[in-house]
């Protein structure tokens, strides 16, 4: 009954209980809310330490990075200069691995579509070797030939050929036809310069050679009376590029013969016609004799097979021998099956990569390799693996199979745990955990990893930088950990913001509705009392009735939160990435594995029971605790009441002004709380526009004083060298009209020194091993600045300069390379006129005994022999010493803005080049989006992620990034709490002034009563309550002079003053007889 009655008195309430359960609803919707997005984002923390690793590759960064076949000698050093032991004692690492990878074997597997190192050789037998075969071939000659009387000397570049018969040498012009215009031009050659004229079909000598156009295979024809071409004629060719003579002999180069089987080759073809040639081994067949042959498979531009013989490598046996009569497992024991068996083993290798934790190495960490079948080794299984899945098809091997493997003259079998979906870039490889120690033999760049800390790998990898052995990189991928969590964080700690505010607002709220209920209804209480109730009824009486509206409130709240929770959820975590999202478009920032995380959604029952039962609770404990204050008659904010001198209020001159002052003087401690609560607000307004400001200058100062770099980049993110960039491409970037600085390089050449190349024989294997030879020769690098090339891509260059020189020579406008040519005294060699500055590698300078200011000349495999003068030495950091020269030496650096009109000259074709590297400065941070919009509308591409223009580019602007995305956010922040703040000010306002006037009802009913109008009423006490709010605004009026945030405090003071006069009106709305009849 008393529960029930209190519960009616409660509704009877009318206004003041509907308003009280909207107020309890809204907070409680915003605590379940708030506790809802903390549990959610809390729970998917903590699953990314689960979901994400983060893990730094350790590189050496030589001349040849990032070829992991390259055999390096520095990179070597550095990886036994690696120390495990020191990495892991790094806080933030959790584990530090060397790079451990083996080839092995297994029986039965063949490598089709990957890397495979003797493809096309092979150990034959042969059968029926018969039928010789002739052919031409092009002999060189280390001297100038005896000449005899009757003879052809061609000459290789302006094709004119000298016949010498009947005592006096004939020259024989040629001419290049071109059918589009039906011209003949002809190149000649004088006083060091190649230049051309042209003839009408009528000009044309009687005796004359016509070329039909520039091309690789060019044809000529011979026109004339005279007989040059006659095959009994010696006919030689003069190489005006090397000075060396040739000449053509026919020799015999092999036989047809019939290939009975192979002991091995990769078609494994048996039973069928072959063409054998010999090659450089003396080799002369017999028939109805047996052969094994030694070689390769070449190209011979016919149908059936042809088999070069060629020598062992690292063995001086004849690579034929006659086995007549030999059993085929006798050959087993010989020279032949051993080089048979060695192919079978290295073509067909397995790759095995040893590591504690398989999932971290670099294929699966960046998902270049996903599981398909089974799982990955677990801690402490040892001699398992995972194998790729070309190789478990090939073998038909499932999880759990045993897989054996040969590994360094040593038989070990290891369990399969999963198996790889297919993948031709990782065909035969094994990816196994062992605790024996396998030894490799190491290649490559990359020397190990290290895992990291999820939280800790930022402030951790800069310790192991420290740590790392001289030029070594540590490049850090955490699979979009830090990108991801960041925004959770971030919403994380909104969602405690949100709970405290809320949860300091429902104490507030029912601290207020239990003060106006309970506290301001003493007479109702002591009238129960009069009536026989005892203080647990009148507790009860009282208690029920705010129990009821609190309880009702978070009911109705926090079942709103509840039904909201999935969409809204959702909808902070997205807004939350948006706002810390950053434009990562051509960022190395996307470079690497980007995970994606689920929104983890917790059930809302928990927080809705906790939300209900603490405001009930609270509610009830607070009647009782307003309850006995108003037994003890206890009171709250009263002042010095407002003395009224006379009947003046009728308006007189300064009287409202006057009593307003006099209000405010008076007021004691109420004047006092109103001051030093503005004083509060207003600082912390006025600190937070400080804050902002500072962060708007650090902003302007990172858009003026950052400068961002980007380059080319293979699609793949590995390479910034070596690559095919048009020069159509760069022009592109150029008329982008956003870079200040534009570089590339043109590393295509290869050289060396006059003496330094053997002697290689015409035939396709002499022909095949000369460019092997070359291929592995230094590099010309010409380029129009260092730090964009070769050894200097990933380091800063250190140029020792000869004395008066410096980088800008690179700048300047050279002839090209293909123009005038003088006669080299030394050599007696046509060599380049132009002396172009070089810088060389220190120790290719002292090792051919040359250095700073003095000149050399180089060989190449195309154009003639450079003179340089050496400008500067660098010190050598890769296996190969590359030659810096200007990059104008083979280029018009004006075509790298200006389109190119192609010109097709005799000697030099002006066509488009394709440079080998790409680097670039944008004109300021402040294009860096209108720079990437621009890049995306050619159809550029990013790495790992193919446009229209396959060509990918990389801007490394991720430290610009999170300087950018953090004080963004700030701001943001700050543009976003302004208005909140003006509108909690307004409140502050109203709340203020309302709780101050509000127990001075009997003041308003005074002034009322003596004739005071409405507006005079207002106005006194808004004076008042104006007076106190200047007094507090004032003294953060004047610091803020000096910060410049004088508006805001402005604003403030406008808005304080609404709420202001927003409670007065609302106080002296009652009638006077009320007023009056009403006692506090």
């Amino acid at each position: 009954m008393v529960i029930r009655n209190g519960i009616r008195s409660i509704l009877r309430s009318g206004k003041l209980c509907f308003l009280f359960f909207l107020l309890t609803a809204a907070v409680s919707l915003l605590l379940v809310s708030g506790s809802g997005i903390y549990v959610s984002s809390s729970a998917q923390l903590a699953s990314f330490s689960e979901t994400y690793q983060t893990v730094g590759r350790i590189e050496y960064i030589g001349s040849e990075y990032p070829d992991e076949n390259a055999l390096d000698p520095y990179a070597e050093e550095a990886y036994g200069q690696l120390s495990l032991n020191e990495l892991e004692k790094t806080a933030g690492v959790l584990r530090a691995e060397k790079k451990n990878i083996v080839k092995g074997y297994t029986e039965g597997f063949h490598r089709y579509k990957s890397q495979i190192p003797y493809k096309n050789y092979g150990v034959l037998i042969l059968t029926s070797v018969h039928s010789p075969t002739m052919q031409e071939e092009t002999v060189y000659l280390d001297d100038v030939p005896e000449f005899p009387d009757t003879y052809t000397l061609k000459d290789d570049v302006t094709g004119t050929v000298t016949f010498c018969h009947d005592g006096r040498a004939e020259e024989i012009p040629c001419f290049i036809y071109d059918s589009m215009t039906q011209t003949y031009t002809r190149i000649l050659f004088g006083d060091g310069v190649y230049h051309e004229e042209e003839y009408t079909e009528a000009e044309l000598p009687v005796n004359r050679y016509i070329r039909n156009s520039i091309s690789s295979q060019p044809v000529l024809t011979y026109y004339g009376d005279l007989n040059p071409e006659d095959p009994g004629i010696p006919h030689y060719v003069y190489d005006r590029n090397t000075n060396r003579y040739s000449t053509t002999v026919s020799r015999m180069s092999g036989y047809i013969a019939y290939l009975s089987y192979a002991l091995y080759s990769r078609t494994n073809d048996r039973n069928v016609l072959i063409h054998l040639r010999t090659g450089e081994v003396p080799f002369t067949a017999e028939e109805g004799r047996t052969y094994a042959v030694h070689g390769s498979f070449v190209d011979g531009n016919t149908s059936n097979l042809v088999f070069e013989i060629r020598p062992f490598e690292n063995n001086d046996t004849l690579p034929v021998a006659d086995i007549t009569g030999m059993e085929r497992e006798s050959l087993k024991e010989t020279v032949f099956g051993e080089y048979a068996d060695f192919y079978e083993e290295q073509n067909n290798y397995l790759s095995i990569s040893f590591s504690q934790d398989i999932s971290l190495l670099e294929p699966f960490h960046q998902g270049y390799l996903v599981l398909k079948e089974g799982r990955y080794p677990k801690k402490g299984e040892d001699n398992v693996c995972v194998i790729d899945g070309l190789l478990a098809g090939q073998l038909n091997l499932k999880p759990g199979d045993t897989l054996p493997l040969h590994l360094n003259e040593t038989e070990e079998s290891f369990v399969i745990t999963g198996i790889t979906e297919e993948n031709q870039d990782y065909e035969g490889e094994v990816f196994a955990v062992s605790k024996n120690e396998h030894v490799s033999s190491f290649s490559g760049y990359q020397l190990g990893y290290v895992q990291f800390d999820n939280e800790k790998a930022a402030s951790a990898a800069e310790k192991v930088r420290e740590l790392l052995p001289e030029g070594c990189r540590l490049t850090v991928y955490d699979q979009g950990y830090e990108s991801n969590s960041q925004p959770l964080k971030a919403l994380r700690l909104t969602s405690l913001i949100i709970m405290g505010i809320s949860l300091t607002a429902a104490i507030s709220i029912l601290i207020l509705f239990a003060f106006l209920y309970v506290y301001r209804q003493a007479e109702t209480a002591d009238t129960l009392r009069r009536l026989g109730c005892d203080s647990k009824e009148v507790r009860l009486w009282m208690g029920s009735g705010c129990c009821t509206v609190a309880a009702a409130g978070s009911l109705c709240g926090s079942i709103a939160a509840a039904l909201c929770r999935t969409g809204m959820i959702r909808y902070m975590v997205s807004a939350a990435k948006t706002a810390y999202g950053t434009d990562t478009r051509y960022s190395e920032a996307a470079v690497g594995l980007i995970k994606k995380s689920e929104t983890v959604i917790p059930g809302a029952l928990p927080e809705v029971i906790l939300c209900i039962v603490f405001c009930t609770l609270l509610s009830y404990l607070l009647s009782c605790l307003f309850l006995r204050l108003s037994e003890r008659n206890g009171s709250l904010l009263k002042g010095n009441r407002m003395t009224v001198p006379g009947n003046t209020l009728a308006g007189k001159g300064n009287t409202v002004l006057r009593y307003g002052i006099t209000g405010f003087i008076r007021g004691g401690k109420r004047t006092r709380a109103v001051i030093l609560i503005t004083m509060v607000l207003a600082g912390v307004l006025c600190g937070f526009s400080s804050l902002k400001g500072s962060w708007q200058n650090d902003l302007d100062a990172l858009y003026q004083n950052t400068q961002i770099r980007g380059s080319v980049i293979s699609l793949n993110g590995r390479y910034l060298r070596d690559l095919a960039i048009p020069e159509s491409f760069v022009r592109k970037l150029n008329h982008s009209g956003n870079l200040k600085e534009l570089h590339v390089s043109y590393s295509h050449l290869h050289y060396w020194v006059d003496g330094e190349m053997p002697l290689f024989s015409s035939t396709s294997f002499g022909e095949e091993s000369r460019d092997a030879w070359i291929s592995k020769q230094p590099k010309l690098v010409f380029t129009d600045v260092l730090r964009n090339s070769e050894d200097f891509l990933y380091q800063e260059p250190v140029i020792i300069w000869e004395e008066g020189a410096d980088e800008s020579l690179f700048q300047k406008e050279y002839p090209l390379v293909s123009g005038k040519t003088v006669l080299d005294e030394k050599t007696g060699r046509e060599v380049s006129d132009t002396v172009y500055p070089a810088v060389v590698s220190d120790a290719w300078a002292r090792g051919h005994g040359t250095g700073c200011g003095e000149d050399t000349v180089i060989m190449t495999e195309y154009g003639l022999p450079l003179r340089i003068h050496i400008t500067g030495t660098y010190a050598k950091t890769g296996a190969k010493a590359n030659i810096y020269l200007p990059l104008a030496a083979v280029f018009e650096l004006k075509y790298l803005s200006e389109d190119r009109e192609t010109v097709n000259t005799p000697y030099y074709r002006t066509m488009e080049q394709y440079f080998t590297s790409c680097g670039f400065v944008l004109d300021s941070a402040v294009s860096l989006k209108q720079f990437k919009d621009y890049l995306s509308s050619i159809g550029c591409s990013a790495v790992n992620q193919p446009e229209s223009e396959r060509i990918a580019v990389v801007l490394y602007d991720s430290a610009f990034l999170d300087t950018l995305g953090s004080l963004e956010r700030h701001i943001r922040f700050m543009d976003m709490l302004m208005p909140l703040m003006m509108g909690l000010t307004v409140l502050a306002g109203f709340l203020i002034s309302w709780l101050m006037i509000n127990g001075r009802r009997m003041d308003f009913a005074v002034m009322k009563g003596l004739g005071a109008g409405g507006f005079t009423v207002f106005m006194i006490f808004f004076m008042e309550q104006a007076a106190a709010a200047a007094a507090g605004i004032l003294p953060v009026l004047l610091v803020s002079l000096l910060s410049g945030g004088t508006l805001l405090l402005i604003g403030f003071g406008l808005s304080y003053l609404l709420g202001t006069a927003c409670a007065i009106l609302l106080a002296g709305r009652e009638n006077l007889m009320v007023l009056l009849s009403e006692k506090e």
